[in-house]
């Protein structure tokens, strides 16, 4: 009977799981070559580079509460040092 309360993830959840993986790996590439040390012949593309990386940000804001509630507080954050 100790079978009956475990339950696999539904393809959906693993989807989701996958998309959201691959959407954070995304997002910390494109941060990191905005990063002046690894640019090189990259420079003109870094417009390019900030915009994709708020795309992402905002596709995570939408999928996600929480992370919302992190960025805004790590802006807030970041607004104050500055």
């Amino acid at each position: 009977m100790g079978n009956t309360s475990y339950q696999q993830a539904t393809n959906a959840q693993v989807d989701a799981a996958e998309h959201l993986h691959r959407v954070l790996v995304s997002l910390c590439r494109e941060l990191a070559a905005t990063d002046d040390n690894t640019l090189g012949p990259l420079t003109d593309n870094i417009d390019d580079l900030k915009a994709h990386a708020a795309i992402l940000c905002e596709w995570l804001k939408r999928q996600d509460a929480s992370f919302d509630n992190l960025l805004i507080d790590g802006l807030m954050m970041y607004q104050e040092e500055a």
